[in-house]
């Protein structure tokens, strides 16, 4: 590979030179981007802030690093490129926060404080949304922990400093230096050796990536082709009458579908998203939680619909992360659990109020799940509406785990009734009849049945499966841990006994203790195949878990019932809690339960623990 095929945009230097870049190259990053080229193994490749298109997995994060650079087994490493006069920078405070210490740095100026601009903190924002942004790399260092030190982030200082004053500057000592480098142009102009530029070269730690980090880089910031083109590709065609109203555009209008459970909210807001970028639409579509991300995802992937850089898809927590990272807002608290209330808006509402025009702002804002959100959310969310800009909301009030406001009191998010929607596309007839009796006996208050309504038998066969259809719907009480354990194993038997893939099974828990338990049962009594969970202790990689929790996987799903909202798989299993663990708080136990026997496309397992649905399963289940 010649020098400037592996630079990349191709040509990017030469232009430099000729002065034919508006803007210009910076003079660090061409610096630093022109001394790798010359003395960086010809395996590695350079990209340099052009080729990342202004942006790093979002358009809420529109900033970029200054040069990356990526090789196929050796790993990834990110720079940031800094031109400055380090005197006119202070370094305000040093403090600790969990189980790092924070280096605040602030720009000498007439009004203060500007935000932390410490180059360490940007460059390890970079690495974090890069490496959770990549699901194929985030694996592998899921798999095995030490392949992090793969990815490794840089700070390049090019003024004539030496690199001790560098350090000494950014106080170097409180860095985790296995993750991120700082030197100086000195470095580069006295013919240091490359494997301190970028230690990736020989890493001490002698370890490689099994998959191409290469690739999967380069795709990552420009997408192929063959992520769009799925087997089963999702047309307006697909929906009936009713679904098309919410798929075609209305501009300064807010559309608020009730849908029930398998009634196509999902599949709608993934063509809606698609049809507005189609259409040269930015579009912001939001969720609760991270899994439920990735299932949306994956369908706007499915439609046959171009797909682009104008749609951004966030959680909630992440949407308010992205923001203050982009705006340099610091946070009062350490918070880890990124779908816990624990969250502040009023620090980045009041930011947005004042910065309206400054701000990235949306055509089309599609919120699914939206009984997940609080009622102060959908005012925030709001003020990301362009003008003339339209909003979808999509709920289910019998999905309302978290308790929150009803949808007949949530005002401020547009006047007139909501659209129902009451044909589940999901649930097979059986089930179905089995949902309207649980929510009869249990969710729904009389008087609110127009807004809360029974689920439609098919009556047409519109529901169409893969395979032929066998529904089962099955219960047995339990005892006690032994007995729960010898009954997930037994009906995981019967269930490989009849050549069901483990990809096909889910098991749904309603807390993370019960689900590590079933986990390590599971994994003890086979180890044929991967179990795909969400049920780490450490929360860092619990959050992992949930970005590497995909729909296309062969391994066995399991999840707490929260997690595996809005999404489906053909056999289900579902432990409930204990009756001492929900005393207090049978309303949530009732919307857990209906939730997660929604899930089903063919046969369900409860595995029962609480006397308060003995009398109904057994007056409509089949005993196991």
């Amino acid at each position: 590979m010649s020098d400037f095929e592996r630079l990349f945009p191709i040509g990017i230097l030469k232009k430099s030179r000729n002065r034919e870049l508006k803007p210009d190259f910076e003079k660090g990053e061409f610096f630093l981007a022109d001394y790798l080229n010359k003395n960086l193994p010809k395996e590695w490749n350079i990209y340099t802030r052009p080729e990342l298109k202004a942006r790093w997995g979002s358009n809420q994060n529109k900033k970029t690093p200054d040069v990356v650079i990526a090789h196929p087994s050796d790993g990834i490493m990110i720079f940031e490129v800094k031109n400055w006069n380090i005197s006119n920078f202070f370094v305000d405070e040093i403090k600790k926060i969990g189980f790092r210490t924070r280096v605040d740095i602030y720009q000498k100026n007439l009004k203060g404080r500007s935000g932390n601009l410490n180059p360490v903190d940007q460059a390890e924002n970079y690495l974090w949304r890069m490496r959770n942004g990549i699901n194929d790399i985030l694996e592998e260092i899921y798999e095995n922990n030490n392949k992090r030190h793969l990815i490794r982030c840089g700070i390049y200082f090019h003024n004539p400093y030496s690199t001790q004053e560098a350090r000494n500057f950014v106080r170097y000592k409180y860095i985790d230096q296995d993750r991120c480098s700082v030197i100086a142009r000195d470095f580069l102009e006295k013919g240091i050796e490359i494997e301190k530029i970028v230690p990736l070269i020989n890493n001490r730690f002698k370890i490689k990536s099994d998959k191409d980090w290469l690739s999967l880089f380069s795709n990552w910031i420009s997408p192929p082709l063959h992520r769009q083109e799925k087997q089963f590709r999702l047309s307006i065609n697909d929906l009936d009458n009713n679904q098309k109203k919410y798929v075609e555009s209305k501009p300064n209008v807010i559309q608020k579908i009730s849908g029930v459970a398998g009634s196509g909210k999902t599949t709608i807001a993934a063509l809606r998203a698609a049809i507005s970028a189609n259409n040269k639409k930015k579009v912001l579509v939001l969720c609760y939680n991270i899994t439920i991300k990735n299932f949306l995802i994956d369908e706007v992937e499915k439609t046959i619909y171009s797909q682009n850089e104008l749609i951004d898809f966030f959680h909630f927590h992440d949407f308010c992360k992205a923001y203050r990272e982009n705006n340099k807002i610091s946070y009062k608290t350490n918070i880890l659990n990124e779908e816990s209330d624990d969250i502040s808006i009023d620090e980045i509402k009041n930011h947005k109020e004042q910065n309206k025009d400054y701000s990235i702002n949306y055509d089309v804002i599609i919120i699914d799940e939206g009984q997940d959100f609080k009622k102060n959310w959908y005012d925030f969310i709001r003020k990301f509406l362009n003008p003339n800009g339209e909003i979808l909301i999509a709920l289910d009030q019998k999905q309302n785990i978290y308790n929150r406001e009803k949808k007949t009191s949530l005002k401020g998010i547009g006047g007139g009734r909501w659209g129902i929607l009451k044909k589940s596309y999901r649930l097979l007839n059986a089930h179905i009849d089995l949902a309207n009796k649980f929510s009869e006996k249990f969710l729904i208050d009389n008087n609110e049945e127009d807004e809360d309504p029974r689920i439609e038998l098919d009556k047409n066969n519109q529901f169409k499966l893969p395979f032929k259809a066998e529904p089962a719907s099955y219960w047995l009480n339990i005892l006690n841990d032994n007995d729960l354990n010898d009954s997930v194993i037994g009906i995981l038997k019967d269930l490989f006994d009849k050549k069901v893939s483990p990809s096909d099974i889910a098991i749904l828990v309603t807390n993370h203790d019960q689900g590590r338990t079933i986990k390590e049962v599971i994994s003890n009594s086979y180890d044929d195949f991967k179990i795909m969970d969400v049920f780490d202790k450490m929360d860092v990689r619990q959050r992992q878990q949930k970005i590497l929790f995909k729909v296309h996987s062969d391994k066995l799903k399991m999840a707490t019932i929260a997690s595996f909202k809005g999404w489906d798989r053909r056999n289900i299993l579902i432990i409930t809690d204990k009756t001492s663990s929900f005393e207090k708080n049978n309303a949530r136990m009732d919307f857990e339960f209906y939730t997660s026997m929604t899930r089903v496309r063919e046969k369900v397992y409860i595995l029962n623990r609480n006397k308060r649905y003995t009398e109904f399963l057994r007056e409509n289940f089949e005993k196991y």
